[in-house]
């Protein structure tokens, strides 16, 4: 049997059994992490063992292989932190039913990367949809949370009718309409990867979800969007590379700029993760579109090097967003809110997550010596040689790609420090702060394997770069034509780069870890610790009020985007010389939502509402229709 297959059997059975046990909440939970851990192990034994032996030959396992790396790797570690995570009032008793749909869930995206054919394809996407949209739903006494499940449920349902209309225009291979085959593909599987205005479910979801499940929708389902796209839209003859290369370069700068620019103002934590999201999908199309238009432009330096990038920031994503998710749960669950202006301080109070949440909010920035600067510092170099290539056209889609990937990069800098200061530094702003309880073992440990996962690559990032690039370099006739020439970059030059970078990123984490543990050292200890009040401006106590909020922190740089966010603020001025109180509050709608998809729903509403009229319960006007109807029908039957 295969073992992914075995993998599938492994986790589905163990989640009816938790079903059938759900009034038994730790057997459930026995049943249900045990066969998923059991699965996940199998399916990562035989994907390590064919990523590895992978030949030229393999490209299309390749690309399956390395899509379900991160849905299991994932998968196993959320299902870790969700025993710690749904005990107490977060469970309410139904953990069966919980562990049912999630290893459901999990089964349905190893599917999907495994199916050969058109069928068994949708099947598995339709039900990783369904399974989905009940973990999302977990919360169903909350009115917030079933109106995102509900967006969550639409989106999926319209992403699986536009996927089967695309499979209608395709038939044994041939495509029968290209721009429609093409158009329809785009849009279905653009939907699950956050594409600009696709992505509306994102922002919703996740901070609905229970935090192991926005884990596993972020750094494991998304990513099968864009599998979805390379694994059903390449075929050879029907869509030009141009087009393809074209399409996700432009949703990919739109996505990254878009996503991080309205994670600016976001409060909730969990929602300002979804819309980072965004902007990483943004930059994996981005590679996607670079490697595909340097097919185009019959160019293999930025082919390899775009196609290289995407991939690796694909992976790294997934390690760092897993980790920052699961932090966030921990944040909710030690403290009741994820409001980050109503936070502060937790660094003293979860000091394991909040290091976690820090050094992997350093890293997705894409600032060294983190694992994401790896992909990201592809993407420069394949721009870099467009714009060294002095073809104009080339010259002009690369410039406006580095500029969108330096933006974007500075954005999310500013991003994470304010969820980083907001949340972990300072003093506590609100009583659930200041009384934030600690949290069990469970919930820690997977934190900790995530960035280890993520110090990992920072080693094997280059040894997976020069097998994607060899494998990559290997498919004349499907990705690129047989008498294209290379140009000057190999797979061993993409080696020689990421090496020097890893070396020099480990010998920064080795001196830093260094240093911390000389600090450690020196500290005075028992009756030598000396308190003293530090420098405090003036003012005799210092409490949480004088510190920048998240809001205050970002405030700049809202302003200064106010025309694609649209904040609305509410002033609370200070009075009086001594003034007691005084606040801002800021609120930022999803542009997608206000620009699109409101009025596309109030248009619809209308002609419902216009339609509904002619529904009067009236026998004579019913006539009239049928008469109308049939006077239509014989003129255009003697017209014709």
């Amino acid at each position: 049997m295969n073992p992914a297959i075995l993998a599938i059997v492994v986790i589905g059975s163990g989640g009816l059994l938790s079903l059938f046990c759900n009034s038994r909440g730790r057997v459930a939970t026995g049943l249900g992490l045990g066969s998923c851990l059991a699965g996940s192990l199998i399916a990562l034994i035989w994907v390590m063992v064919r990523i590895t032996r992978a030949d030229a030959g393999d490209f299309s396992e390749f690309i399956s292989w390395l899509f379900l790396l991160p849905v299991v790797v994932v998968g196993s570690l959320s299902a870790l932190h969700a025993v710690g995570y749904l005990s107490g009032k977060h469970g309410d008793g139904r953990l069966g039913l919980f562990w049912f749909f999630y290893n459901l869930t999990l089964a349905s995206m190893i599917g999907v990367t495994q199916a050969s054919g058109p069928v068994a394809f949708l099947l598995a996407w339709e039900g990783m949809g369904l399974f989905s949209f009940a973990l999302v739903a977990f919360d169903h006494h909350s009115r917030e949370s079933m109106r995102a499940a509900w967006i969550y449920f639409l989106a999926c349902h319209a992403g699986g009718a536009l996927l089967l209309l695309m499979f209608l225009f395709r038939n044994n291979g041939t495509v029968t309409a290209p721009v429609a085959f093409f158009v329809c593909g785009l849009l279905g599987f653009g939907l699950k990867a956050g594409f600009p205005l696709l992505h509306i479910w994102l922002p919703e979801a996740h901070p609905a979800a229970p935090a192991p499940v926005s884990a596993l929708l972020s750094a494991g389902m998304i990513n099968l969007g864009f599998y979805g796209i390379l694994r059903w839209m390449t075929l050879p003859g029907v869509l030009s590379s141009g087009q393809l290369g074209m399409a996700l370069l432009l949703t990919g700068m739109a996505g990254a700029l878009l996503g991080v620019t309205f994670a600016l103002p976001q409060k909730n934590l969990k929602r300002l993760l979804a819309y980072s999201s965004i902007e990483n999908m943004g930059i994996v199309g981005m590679g996607l579109g670079l490697g595909f238009l340097g097919l185009s432009w019959q160019n293999t330096d930025i082919a390899l090097l775009g196609f290289c990038g995407a991939f690796l920031h694909l992976l790294n994503h997934a390690t760092l967003k897993g980790g920052l998710f699961l932090a966030a749960g921990n944040v909710l669950k030690s403290s009741g809110i994820l409001n980050m202006d109503q936070l502060g301080g937790l660094q003293k109070r979860l000091p394991e997550t909040g290091a976690c949440f820090t050094l992997s909010a350093i890293a997705l920035s894409g600032m060294p010596p983190g694992n994401a600067f790896f992909g990201e510092l592809l993407l420069y170099v394949a721009a870099g040689k467009g714009i060294a290539s002095g073809n104009e056209t080339m010259v002009a889609w690369s410039l406006a790609a580095m500029l969108t990937l330096a933006l974007s990069g500075g954005l999310a800098a500013t991003v994470f420090a304010k969820a980083v200061g907001a949340v972990f530094q300072g003093e506590p702003r609100s009583k659930v702060a200041r009384e934030a309880a600690p949290l069990p073992r469970s919930m820690t440990l997977p934190l900790f394997s995530f960035l280890g996962l993520s110090i990992l690559l920072v080693i094997a990032s280059p040894f997976l770069a020069l097998k994607m690039a060899k494998l990559f370099s290997g498919q004349t006739g499907l990705l690129w034509p047989a008498g294209m020439a290379p140009n000057s970059v190999c797979p061993e030059q993409i080696f020689s780069l990421l090496q020097m970078v890893s070396c020099s990123s480990l010998l920064l984490l080795i001196l830093t870890f260094v240093l911390y543990g000389v600090r450690i050292y020196l500290l005075p200890r028992g009756n030598r610790q000396v308190r003293q009040g530090t420098w405090d401006c003036g003012f005799a106590r210092p409490d949480a009020r004088m510190q920048y909020t998240g809001t205050a922190f970002v405030q700049p740089l809202v302003d200064l985007f106010a025309g694609i966010l649209r904040p609305v603020k509410n002033l609370l001025l200070p009075q009086g010389l001594f003034p007691k109180e005084g606040e801002v509050e800021i609120t930022c709608k999803d542009g997608g939502e206000q620009m699109f998809w409101k009025p596309l729903v109030d248009w619809t509403v209308k002609i419902a509402i216009f339609t509904h009229r002619l529904q009067s319960g009236h026998l004579h006007l019913y006539i009239l229709f049928m008469v109308i109807a049939l006077l239509a029908m014989l003129v255009w039957g003697f017209a014709g």
